[in-house]
């Protein structure tokens, strides 16, 4: 196994801001119901950005792009270790969590063939539920714990919110990817009032919600009118990240953008570290 990692340097997040996810031990999931915003993609720097900065990180991928770039199969052979999956049981997770050599070192629950099967269980079954359940545990081992939720508005979608403290909901300026936004929030919002329907005192709560536009080009007049649209909405969000191909080449190698010395990754990097900064301070409020 690699071995935990320490604070490098230069790391981007603060020491003020380090002793605060220790003390609140935040859940940041990714979210969209559209699929291709880029959600896998800031879950990998979030979780990279809190690795290196010496936090003890666990990734949860509750869709299939980080388990694939990390063993090239979306339902990896490895029965000797813990998956996302087994949050949606009773027992949770018995098995040991695996340590990628990549992404700083962070911990990782891996995806499997048994997320398909969660999305057509009834929702009446309380499955939804289990995860909820489990995290909490898991929060009082790890400093940080980011999911990577799938698109839909599935049963894995909304128990990544459940989970959650903070959502980064990520979204390409366009008209169906914002009404995803807006869908994936609402649907939360309602599930957590019937959740708490006749309760002394609410057990759920939705997570606090941080828009990040994503893959934005200002050129393009149709995306420009859709970004100022959600300025104008007055939601937490953060600085735009701009469309760079550097994004898609970091991801698939599980290398953060701030890794590569060209140019166009160099830029890159600002926009994602300015993203990281801004939803971490928000999830430790």
């Amino acid at each position: 196994m690699a071995k935990k990692p320490s604070s490098f340097r230069r790391s981007l997040l603060s020491k003020a801001i380090i002793q605060a996810i220790k003390r609140v031990r935040p859940v940041i999931c990714t979210g969209n119901g559209k699929g291709g915003v880029g959600k896998s993609t800031n879950a990998m720097h979030l979780a990279s950005a809190a690795a290196e900065a010496g936090l003890k990180t666990l990734l949860i991928d509750n869709d299939e792009h980080t388990t694939f770039a990390a063993f090239g199969s979306t339902s990896p052979d490895m029965p000797e270790y813990a998956f996302s999956s087994d949050l949606f049981t009773p027992e949770g997770i018995t098995k040991p969590i695996l340590q990628l050599e990549q992404l700083g070192g962070c911990w990782f629950l891996p995806r499997d063939n048994r997320l398909e099967e969660i999305n057509s269980t009834p929702l009446e079954s309380g499955i939804v539920l289990y995860p909820h359940q489990h995290i909490q545990k898991l929060r009082e081992e790890f400093d940080i714990i980011i999911i990577d939720s799938p698109p839909g508005k599935g049963n894995l979608q909304q128990a990544t919110f459940l989970c959650a403290t903070t959502a980064a909901m990520i979204t390409e300026l366009s008209e169906i990817s914002v009404n995803g936004v807006v869908t994936a929030i609402t649907v939360t919002e309602e599930l957590v009032s019937i959740l708490n329907e006749g309760e002394t005192e609410n057990l759920y709560s939705a997570p606090k919600f941080v828009i990040v536009p994503n893959k934005f080009n200002p050129m393009r007049p149709q995306q420009k009118a859709h970004y100022e649209t959600l300025i104008s909405y007055e939601l937490l969000m953060t600085a735009p990240i701009y469309s760079r191909s550097t994004m898609e080449k970091a991801t698939d190698a599980l290398v953060p953008v701030w890794k590569y010395k060209d140019g166009n990754a160099r830029q890159a990097a600002k926009e994602v570290k300015a993203a990281i900064k801004f939803i971490i301070s928000e999830a430790v409020k």
